[in-house]
């Protein structure tokens, strides 16, 4: 099957092109994805990561990021985390987090600075749900 010119070469499309493509990749990919700012304040997640946690969109938007996925027991941990990637650390763990229910999930987190012109404007957090895989 022959590949249009647009997809092929997606990575020399401009910003304004690749927008639809990165977007439907964020809405559609299984992992959750949640993005914050350098407050913690969290400004995007998909669906998955709502999903995961439990959550509407609505109601963590503006929310700081370790209220939404550790709860009180495992915010210390979750605020050294994430100033380790505000300090451009990448991170890859296995965590045990809280739902919005306080039920514990234990998911796998990739933690990464995002940034730009040089500097750490952001942090993402891609989560995956991992808890049948440790129960067994």
């Amino acid at each position: 099957m022959k590949e249009s010119k647009k997809t092929a070469n997606i990575c020399e499309l401009s910003n304004d092109e690749k927008f639809p493509y990165l977007d439907g990749l964020f809405r559609s990919i299984p992992e959750g994805i949640v993005l914050s700012d350098i407050d913690s304040n969290i400004f995007c997640a998909n669906e998955a990561f709502c999903k995961l946690y439990e959550y509407e969109k609505g109601e963590i938007i503006g929310k700081k990021l370790y209220d939404v996925v550790a709860g009180l027991s495992r915010r210390n941990e979750s605020i050294k985390l994430i100033n380790e990637v505000m300090n451009g650390k990448k991170i890859n763990k296995e965590l045990t987090r809280k739902k919005k229910d306080g039920t514990e999930i234990e998911v796998s987190l990739l933690g990464m600075p995002i940034t730009i012109d040089g500097k750490v404007s952001a942090i993402c957090g891609i989560y995956r749900d991992i808890t049948d895989k440790k129960k067994s």
